[in-house]
């Protein structure tokens, strides 16, 4: 309730009727008097109304003076559960019997407790309801109970009240709960220097805020502390053991014992030092409901787009706050069950109190409110109050557990629901439960177009609009089938993932909402990060662009690469078709010569030479361009598909080469080298059948031209690489292993006898020892392993010192690594720190020329780690703490330089801490160990804050907080506090 903001004046709560029928009293009398206290209320009661009430003042229970004023006929109409009407003499009995009980009730002062009319109803003729009869509630206020009077009271303006309300303060009012609160000025006669009500210990009460059928709401200055708190207190006409008292003892009880920083707090609680009343004081904040920032949102359409979006996001912000709340209340076993934006306060900077726990239900402690009590709610009740009794709770923010009174199946699911429709007033500006005739046109069509098994509610629809209403009863059985209409239907410009999430908690089974508050608030933060949210799947193009802002430096260098790529491909393609062109025309020209033997045989030579060298140029280029680009594109995971299309377009352009049959020896040589590179295609491709084939082919063309070539080495290593070719296709495949080993010793033993061989010749004959080590490995021989893959690593490290290829530098990198593992298993630290270091150097020399190579980066990172690890073995703890502190910094300022800050940067850089922790622990320094620790602490922290649902970075930081304060309690410090 903000006081300020509106100026209402409330009748008192007279009585609450318990009834199970719907019962109409009239009081036939056609004049009324009115009343006037010496405070300045006015009041018009019925000439039926007995002297008792009559006499005494709702506001201050004075004594009045009388003034006749003409009035019409009132009808004072009960609408309950039953349908039963009755005639003019019974209910003028029963009325009159229920204005007696009443007067005893209100001459003993007490003005809470429900009265019970035992009315006999059988027999009476049925009377239509009055169209005229008026329902008094006990507020306007969302917050009140429903209470029916017995009599009818028709309030007046107090003079003191004015339109700004109050004190006129922005203040908003804390003590919401079940009271009819009055608002306006204090009651003539009330003091404001704390002598107007009873004393209270070390507070004192400075102005009157409002009052209600129940208790009063004070502001009042703590003169301890010198600040002013909220105070409430009961009526003095309460009594000790009371369920007012109970009830009012309980709500600050709970609230009291809500420990949150969104909770409004409690501050203290009593009781009247003169009349033993219970009274508690509260925060006192400066304010604005939540529902009037939402309803500004929605008026304010004039705002630019930006100005609404962040304003957009400011409510969901604050709504987020809100589960968090009730998220805490959840745990600690409390249910709120009356949710709603005008039960959330907004302070002037942002703070966010949740209120109004006078409800509240606590799980593991009976019901209050239980299905056995007899109070029964008006059907016409207005949909935004709160409902006490057997059905808890605002109908229009209401669970469908709540709506059917099933009150001991409520739990915190109830709120969940609740959240949703707070959620859904949020999107589209109106409550979710609304009578189907404030339904637009336009809402129900779109929602017949949505969902066809609406085809009844929306007949329902048509009926409304003839004239009908649907009360608050029906609305109710609407509530618990679950007929509301989406977010996106009420509102199209909703965003539909937001709709989801609004569906979701306001399922009708409490099953199928989010499992608690914190999974809603998750979900909400998600798509405020452009995130995904776990109840909606993005349409595909929202999930690329999302993919791609996330990816940008692999979507651009990519693209690049592609570019490259296809500019490359569309070379070779030309200077493959140009040479088939070629070749084709000179064929025809060799063909029209013939009739000349000189010229024709001149022409031959002439147009094989052509064709040999357009060849070997054409097959070159291709090696160059496709080979090295689709090595290149394996280290980006996206462009695998690209890599193999490109690959399977190279294989059909080398096949296409070896088309023309040919008896020209060096074309026939050149046709072997494009089965080899069409094997060396398949074999990427992982077609090993079709890879051995292109093998054997150049293998068998090889040796068939060995006796008439003069060139005897370059077609000895010509044929040693088939052997290596066939030998890496045969080593994928387990059965076939040994019969790779046998290709891969032809090749060793063709090899080696030869001298000053070109660089082919020695990249073939390192591959094969290469080769021939994995499988001697694998045998378990890993010595002789260990002796080959020694002799390829020297072979490999003086071929890239000739040539940067990329081939050769994959092949030194490869033997390298395998050489250090083996190393390793043979717990051979020493040498594998040797080969772990050759890498390391290798890869900052690659990096020097191939800044832009990320996987270099992070291979060479892998080295050092592995480095690391083998100097532990070693027992060198202080080289491994050099390494750590290499990789510590590396990984520092790759995070800080990448453009998406990349997580697995952060967390090598943790693990890394923790191994310097380690050591240092071994080195017995408790200085630098509490730093090290203390440093992966911090990584973590960080972890956990940007991935929060992340188990596996919360696990380690508490792991290693533990071992902080272990390390803290061996050194005698004080351990910090936890967090």
């Amino acid at each position: 309730m903000m006081a300020g903001s509106r100026n209402l004046t409330y009748g008192p709560i007279l009585r609450h009727v318990r009834l199970c029928r719907t019962v109409t009293i009239r009081l036939p009398n056609p004049m009324s008097t009115l009343q006037t206290c010496h405070c300045g209320y006015q009041w018009s009661v019925t000439a039926e109304t007995t002297t008792a009430v009559a006499s005494k003042c709702p506001r201050c229970g004075s004594a009045a003076t009388d003034e006749p004023v003409p009035s019409a006929p009132i009808d004072s109409t009960v609408d309950l559960s039953g349908t039963l009407d009755m005639s003019h003499n019974n209910a003028t009995q029963i009325g009159s019997a229920a204005a007696s009980e009443l007067e005893q009730t209100m001459a003993s002062g007490s003005q809470d407790d429900t009265l019970q009319g035992n009315l006999s109803t059988e027999g009476a003729p049925p009377q239509p309801t009055s169209s005229s009869s008026e329902t008094l509630a006990a507020s306007s206020d969302a917050d009140q109970t429903v209470d029916i009077p017995a009599t009818q009271i028709i309030p007046t303006q107090h003079p003191g009240d004015n339109d700004s309300g109050g004190t006129g303060d922005q203040t908003l009012d804390l003590i919401h709960n079940a009271d009819t609160l009055q608002e306006g000025a204090a009651p003539a006669g009330l003091r404001t220097d704390g002598g107007a009500a009873s004393p209270r210990k070390g507070h004192s009460i400075t102005r009157f805020l409002a009052e209600g059928g129940l208790g009063k709401v004070f502001v009042a200055k703590d003169e301890q502390l010198g600040r002013e708190v909220v105070m409430k207190t009961l009526r003095s006409s309460a009594t000790e053991g009371s369920e007012t008292i109970m009830r009012f003892r309980r709500e600050a009880q709970i609230n009291s014992q809500l420990e949150h920083p969104n909770i409004v707090p409690i501050y203290q609680a009593g009781n009247n030092d003169d009349d033993n009343q219970p009274y508690y004081t509260m925060k006192f904040i400066r304010g604005r409901e939540f529902k009037e920032l939402i309803d500004d949102f929605h008026n304010n359409g004039d705002a630019t787009e930006e100005t609404r979006a962040m304003e957009f996001r400011r409510l969901l912000t604050l709504f987020v706050n809100t589960c968090h709340a009730l998220s805490y209340a959840h745990n600690r076993g409390v249910v709120h069950r009356d949710i709603k934006p005008e039960n959330i306060a907004v302070g002037e900077f942002e703070e966010l109190l949740v209120l109004d726990w006078g409800i509240a239900k606590v799980l593991d402690q009976p019901d209050e409110e239980s299905d056995q009590r007899e109070i029964e709610m008006d059907p016409n009740m207005p949909l935004e109050k709160t409902q006490q009794g057997r059905i808890v709770g605002t109908p229009a923010y209401m669970a469908p557990e709540q709506a059917s009174g099933q009150n001991d199946l409520v739990a915190g699911t109830a709120d969940i629901y609740a959240l949703g429709a707070v959620l859904f007033r949020i999107l589209t500006g109106k409550v979710p439960h609304r009578p189907l005739h404030d339904h637009s046109e336009a809402e129900v069509n779109r929602w017949r177009k949505q969902d066809q098994t609406k085809e009844a509610t929306l007949l329902s629809y048509a009926t409304a609009n003839t004239g009908a209403t649907e009360n608050t009863m029906k609305l109710l059985t609407r509530i618990h089938r679950g007929e509301i209409a989406p977010a996106d239907i009420i509102s199209p410009g909703v965003p539909l993932a937001l709709s989801a999430i609004c569906q979701k908690a306001m399922a009708v089974e409490p099953a199928s909402r989010y499992p608690d508050a914190t999974a809603l608030a998750n979900d909400i933060n998600h798509w405020l990060a452009d995130e995904a949210v776990s109840v909606f799947r993005d349409p595909w193009p929202t999930r690329v662009r999302r993919w791609t802002k996330r990816h940008q430096t692999l979507v651009v260098g990519a693209t690049t690469t592609a570019a490259a790529t296809l500019v490359g491909l569309m070379a070779i393609v030309f200077v493959v078709m140009n040479a088939n062109a070629q070749l084709d025309v000179k064929n025809t020209q060799l063909a029209t010569l013939n009739t000349s033997l000189k010229k024709a045989n001149q022409a031959e030579r002439l147009a094989r030479r052509q064709a040999l060298e357009r060849l070997r140029d054409a097959r070159v280029s291709a090696d160059s361009w496709l080979l090295d680009l689709s090595g290149d594109l394996q280290n980006y995971p996206g462009l695998i598909t690209a890599r193999k299309g490109l690959l399977q377009k190279a294989a059909s352009y080398y096949k296409s080469f070896t088309t023309h049959p040919t008896s020209d020896p060096q074309l026939q040589i050149e046709y072997a080298r494009c089965e080899m590179r069409l094997g060396d295609i398949w074999r990427l491709l992982n077609d090993t059948d079709q890879s051995k084939t292109a093998y054997q082919k150049a293998a068998q063309s090889i040796q068939a031209l060995e006796a008439s070539l003069q060139k005897k080495t370059a077609v000895q290593i010509l044929r040693a690489a088939s052997h290596t070719g066939l030998g890496l296709a045969y080593s994928s495949q387990e059965p076939t292993r040994d019969q790779a080993l046998n290709e891969f010793d032809q090749a060793i033993q063709l090899l080696t006898p030869l001298e000053n061989m070109p660089a082919d010749g020695r990249n073939a004959l390192a591959t094969a020892q290469w080769g021939a080590a994995l499988i001697h490995e694998i045998q378990g021989d890993p010595n002789t392993a260990t002796q080959l893959l020694t002799t390829a690593t020297a072979a490999f490290q003086t071929l890239t010192q000739e040539e940067e290829s990329p081939k050769f530098i994959a092949r030194r990198l490869n033997t390298l690594n395998d050489l250090a593992r083996i190393f390793e298993s043979q717990e051979q630290h020493a040498e594998a720190a040797a080969a772990h270091n050759q890498s390391i150097q290798f890869y900052s020399q690659l990096l020097e020329t191939h800044p832009a190579r990320p996987d270099y980066f992070d291979e060479r990172d892998q080295k050092m780690a592995e480095l690391e690890n083998a100097l532990r073995h070693m027992d060198r703890a202080e080289t491994a703490l050099v390494v750590d502190d290499a990789l510590i910094q590396d990984y520092s300022s790759r995070f800080q330089e990448s453009l998406v800050k990349t997580l697995r940067y952060l967390e090598n850089r943790a693990l890394t801490h923790v191994a310097r922790w380690q050591l240092l622990t071994n080195l017995e320094r408790p200085a630098d160990t509490k730093q090290a620790l203390q440093l992966a602490i911090a990584d973590y922290q960080t972890l956990v804050a940007t991935v929060p649902e992340s188990k596996k970075f919360d696990e380690s930081r508490a792991r290693y907080q533990q071992s902080l304060k272990d390390l803290q309690q061996e050194t005698g410090e004080d351990p910090p506090p936890s967090p």
